[in-house]
C-alpha cells in the first residue's frame, strides 16, 4: 500500500484527521483523477484496515488505480465495518465507484477478513438497521454467499449504478454470480421485502424550484425481461383538469431506435400534475395514461411499460378477470427512496371496484392474482395493478406492510374505459 508523501501542511492534515477519528486509524493513500496520491483516506478501523492491507493487496492497488473505486474505497474505510446506516452512504454517495475492482476487493475483505473486520452476514450492506435484522435472522447464509462472490456484486453494483434506467439495469445479468445473486434476491422478497425498502425520503420537502419548464423524455419499453422498445407511438401531454385529454398541450412520437419522445412541460407553482397520453396508431398496444408521482418539477426520464393487446389478454386470462370493454385496468410501477424496484408494497383504490375487480401483481412478468392481505410488489418485480375498474376519478394508495404498516403514497387518478391507467411512482426523483 502506498504512503502519503510527508510534508508540513500534509502532515497538519494528517493530524487533524486523527483528532476527528481516533489515534489508531490507519491512512490509506487514495488517487485523484490525474492517478496522484491526494489527501489521506482512513481506516476508521485498524485491525480490518490491516487485515485488508495484507491479505488484499493486489485487490486494493487495483481499485487504488481507479479514481471513482478509490474515492468509494476512501469513503468505506472511513466507517466502522459495522456500522450499516454509514457503508450504505457510501454506496449510495459514490455510485461511479461500484466497479468490478470494488467488487473484487469487497469479495476478497468477506472472504478473507470476516473476523478481523468484524462482519456479521459476510458484510452485507442492508438499507437500514431493520433490514440488517430481519437479514440475520432470515437471510444470512445468503447474504454471505454473494459478498464472497465477485461476480454477485459486480450484478448487484451494476443495477445500483443504473439507478432506475430499466434498459441499463437488465444489461446487469451477467452469468457469473447469477446463482447466489438469485438466492439472495429470492430471499430478500419472500422473508425481508418491507424491512429492507428504504422509504426515508417520503413526505420530504421538494426543493425549491426556479424554472419555468422542463423537459421530459418518455420512454415506453417492451414487457420483457429484457427490455426492448417501443417506437412510433403518439405521445400527448395533457393538464390534470383536462380529464379526457380533449385539449392536449404537446405531441410526439416514440423513435423507432429508442422507443423515447422529449416533451416541453411548463410547470405551474413549481410542478407539473397532469398526465400523457400513449396511444398507437397501427393499434397493437393498449392505449395508456400515464401519471407521474410526486408530480415533476425538473427534468425527468419516464420508463414506462408497454403492453400489447395480446399480452394484456394473456394477463387477464392468468388472474381470472372479465376484462369489460366498458372497465379500465391500472397498473403500477413504484420505486422506492434509492430508485430501486420498491418490495414489500401493497396497492388499494378508493372507489371504482367491485365483485369483477381483480387486484394482480406480476412476477417474473406473469401475472398473478392478489391473495386477500397478502400479496404485495416483489424486489425486481415492482408492478401492480388492477382489472376492470370503473371509469373516473379514484385515489390509488401505496402502502408498506413492514411493522407498523407505513402510508407511502396517495395520488388521485383518472380511469378510461379501454385503457391502461400506468403510474410510475419515484418519490426520489
Amino acid at each position: 500500500m502506498n504512503r502519503v508523501a510527508s510534508g508540513v501542511i500534509l502532515v497538519a492534515l494528517i493530524a487533524g484527521c486523527r483528532q476527528l477519528v481516533g489515534i489508531g486509524d490507519r491512512e490509506v493513500a487514495v488517487a485523484d483523477d490525474a492517478g496522484i496520491d491526494a489527501a489521506p483516506a482512513v481506516w476508521r478501523d485498524a485491525p480490518c484496515g490491516d487485515c485488508v492491507e495484507r491479505a488484499c493487496a493486489a485487490e486494493l492497488a487495483a481499485c487504488a488505480n481507479d479514481p471513482a473505486c478509490a474515492k468509494a474505497q476512501a469513503c468505506f474505510a472511513r466507517c466502522d465495518p459495522v456500522d450499516e446506516k454509514c457503508r450504505s452512504a457510501c454506496r449510495l454517495d459514490e455510485l461511479a465507484g461500484l466497479t468490478t475492482e470494488m467488487a473484487a476487493l469487497q469479495s476478497c475483505q468477506t472472504q478473507r477478513c470476516s473476523s478481523a473486520c468484524r462482519f456479521a452476514c459476510g458484510g452485507y450492506v442492508a438499507s437500514s438497521a431493520s433490514c440488517a435484522s430481519c437479514f440475520a435472522a432470515q437471510c444470512c447464509d445468503a447474504a454471505r454467499a454473494c459478498n464472497e462472490s465477485a461476480g454477485c456484486l459486480t450484478r448487484r453494483f451494476c443495477r445500483q449504478r443504473c439507478v432506475d434506467d430499466q434498459v441499463c439495469r437488465s444489461g446487469c445479468n451477467f452469468s457469473d454470480g447469477m446463482q447466489e445473486d438469485d438466492a439472495l434476491r429470492g430471499c430478500q422478497s419472500k422473508l425481508c421485502p418491507a424491512e429492507c425498502t428504504p422509504w426515508s425520503c417520503v413526505g420530504a420537502s421538494p426543493p425549491f424550484v426556479t424554472v419555468s419548464s422542463i423537459k421530459v423524455t418518455l420512454r415506453v419499453l417492451t414487457p420483457t425481461q429484457t427490455f426492448g422498445v417501443v417506437g412510433g407511438l403518439r405521445v400527448r401531454r395533457c393538464e390534470a383538469t383536462d380529464t379526457t385529454c380533449a385539449f392536449p398541450a404537446g405531441e410526439g412520437f416514440t423513435s423507432q431506435e429508442t422507443g423515447a419522445v422529449e416533451l416541453d412541460v411548463p410547470l405551474t407553482n413549481g410542478a407539473w400534475a397532469g398526465y400523457f397520453e400513449i396511444t398507437d396508431p397501427a393499434g397493437t398496444w393498449v392505449d395508456e395514461i400515464v401519471t407521474p408521482h410526486p408530480p415533476l418539477g425538473a427534468d425527468a426520464r419516464l420508463d414506462v411499460r408497454g403492453v400489447s393487446k395480446s399480452l394484456r389478454d394473456s394477463y387477464a386470462r392468468a388472474v381470472g378477470a372479465s376484462l369489460r370493454d366498458d372497465r379500465g385496468l391500472v397498473l403500477v410501477h413504484a420505486l422506492d427512496c434509492a430508485r430501486a424496484d420498491a418490495a414489500g408494497l401493497r396497492f388499494a383504490l378508493s372507489s371504482g371496484t367491485d365483485g369483477e375487480t381483480v387486484e394482480f401483481y406480476l412476477r417474473d412478468v406473469v401475472a398473478v392474482r392478489a391473495a386477500d392481505g397478502t400479496s404485495m410488489t416483489q424486489q425486481g418485480q415492482a408492478y401492480g395493478g388492477f382489472f376492470d375498474v370503473k371509469p373516473g376519478s379514484v385515489i390509488l394508495t401505496g402502502t408498506s406492510q413492514r411493522v407498523p404498516p407505513l402510508a407511502v403514497f396517495d395520488r388521485s387518478i383518472q380511469i378510461h374505459a379501454g385503457k391502461i391507467t400506468y403510474v410510475d411512482y419515484s418519490p426520489a426523483r
